[in-house]
């Protein structure tokens, strides 16, 4: 260990949520530095022995197929992309990916990962026996019929054959149709390919070290934790978050001064009370009882006036309806420009909010940040009846609300 290291062992629980998916997918990208810091060494060694080369290059295929979509992955997520903004290396972690895409290719179907790497790494490893890959397999043979297989066959009647050959043309034959007929030479296009690889893999690895240091830079207490490893990491992330529990009311008890404000709000069922079978069963499963996380730009009171109210165009009070089994009123929306905003009629609209005010309770939170924050609650908690941005969004939910959109349409006849 060089003098400047220090090595500390900190509690898992207190550097990772596990609840909090941007935490888990940045243990992936400790693994997968890691794993490319390794296999950039391995790349480097000289090997006297060229089917070990081999060996190690096909290695280096799965490790850099799976980083580089790791990467694709999180930079498409736009709430993995909020927090990678809030970091303060953030600009650097920019450009590194930017970086990487441009090495690609970018990253459609005509980039180096999907025309050469996904190609390539299907075959390396992959010892074939569901008929659809034996027909891919025998695609290749037939490319390739005329190469030559070693076989040996020692005094003791043992073999030793090498499909190594085989694999090194067929790499060739990929890399040559990537690349068009600039290069020539058999070894140098292997030489081109293999340093590709390796340019890819050092980009990726670049990356998820720039990823690493900004995620570490979100506890703000790691110069006091060297000089005592006794005191408890402090994470800004974990200390902003969003505290609904300690804050849920009935309706009519919520705090006036924060409802005029702008904020979030949360809404779970109050004790002992239910949903229809249907949806409680899927409910009880969860760890988080959660019903419905929503943000108020303006202020909390007039959105709650549409979601639990049904004053204007409010996405839970529409879910719910349709939940408790309540249907719309039949080809309220045949003919205007907006086919999705359901209504209910005024009798089962009342019903709906009688059920409401009997049976869930609300926590709002004052907060004038980045509401982007809606986003990464909702992916943290799952609430039973959000979609957007839940990983564990209801299909039943899906299909239920159809429904009411094809009977408000007047395209299905309830009668």
């Amino acid at each position: 260990m060089a003098e400047n290291e220090k090595e500390i062992k900190y509690i898992m629980s207190d550097l990772f949520d596990r609840n909090d998916y941007f935490d888990m997918i940045t243990l992936s990208v400790l693994t997968a530095k890691d794993d490319l810091n390794y296999i950039n060494i391995l790349l480097d060694e000289k090997k006297e022995d060229t089917f070990l080369s081999v060996f190690i290059l096909k290695l280096s295929l799965g490790i850099a197929k799976n980083a580089h979509m790791l990467a694709y992955q999180i930079f498409k997520n736009e709430s993995y992309i909020n927090k990678l903004k809030s970091m303060n290396n953030w600009k650097e972690i920019e450009g590194k990916y930017k970086e990487l895409v441009e090495c690609n290719g970018g990253n459609g179907t005509d980039s180096f990962s999907f025309k050469v790497l996904n190609e390539i790494r299907n075959q390396a490893f992959h010892y074939s026996y569901k008929k659809p890959d034996l027909d891919n397999i025998s695609k290749i043979v037939e490319e390739l019929k005329n190469d030559q297989l070693t076989i040996k066959i020692s005094n003791e009647g043992q073999t030793c054959y090498s499909m190594d050959v085989i694999f090194i043309n067929y790499m060739n034959k990929v890399w040559k149709e990537y690349v068009g007929d600039d290069i020539n030479n058999e070894s140098t296009q292997i030489r081109c390919l293999f340093n590709k690889i390796k340019e890819i893999t050092i980009l990726t690895a670049n990356l998820f070290n720039l990823i690493i240091i900004g995620y570490f830079s979100t506890f703000t207490n790691f110069e006091e934790t060297w000089a005592d490893s006794s005191i408890k990491l402090t994470n800004l992330w974990r200390n902003s978050t969003i505290n609904f529990d300690d804050n849920f009311k009935n309706i009519s008890d919520l705090d006036s001064e924060i409802l005029d404000g702008s904020g979030l709000y949360c809404i779970r069922l109050k004790e002992n009370s239910s949903l229809p079978e249907r949806y409680q069963n899927i409910l009880d499963k969860r760890e988080f009882k959660y019903l419905y996380i929503g943000k108020a730009t303006t202020t909390l009171r007039s959105r709650l006036n549409e979601e639990l109210e049904h004053l204007g165009p409010g996405t839970f009070f529409r879910s719910i309806g349709c939940v408790l089994g309540f249907t719309p009123m039949p080809g309220h929306l045949a003919g205007l420009a907006n086919q999705n905003n359901y209504r209910f009629s005024d009798d089962d609209k009342m019903r709906i909010i009688d059920w409401l005010n009997d049976n869930i309770e609300v926590s709002i939170v004052k907060y004038e940040g980045d509401f982007n924050i809606e986003a990464e609650l909702i992916e943290k908690y799952c609430p039973l009846l959000n979609s957007t941005h839940n990983p564990k969004k209801l299909q039943e939910l899906k299909d239920d609300r159809r429904e009411c959109r094809r009977i408000a349409r007047g395209e299905l006849n309830i009668l």
